[in-house]
């Protein structure tokens, strides 16, 4: 297995025709299989929507970001 750290403050949401994608350093961001999320107070508002966007493109999210964002 490999684990990745990634700040979502790094991540831009690329929308276009038929869905969404996230890029990170100019390059898409391959799916990952699992995640887990874990936000600082502060980043919650901006982290959400790339954690949906997450979710939308097949990725397993421990913590779904409909319960974080409640």
């Amino acid at each position: 297995h490999q684990v990745r750290v990634i700040d979502p403050t790094t991540l831009q949401l690329q929308l276009g025709a038929r869905r969404g994608r996230l890029i990170r350093r100019f390059k898409r961001l391959v799916t990952p299989d699992v995640v887990i999320p874990r936000l600082a107070t502060g980043v919650g508002a901006f982290a959400l929507p790339m954690l949906e966007q997450l979710e939308a493109q097949g990725a397993a999210v421990l913590d779904r970001a409909d319960a974080i964002g409640v």
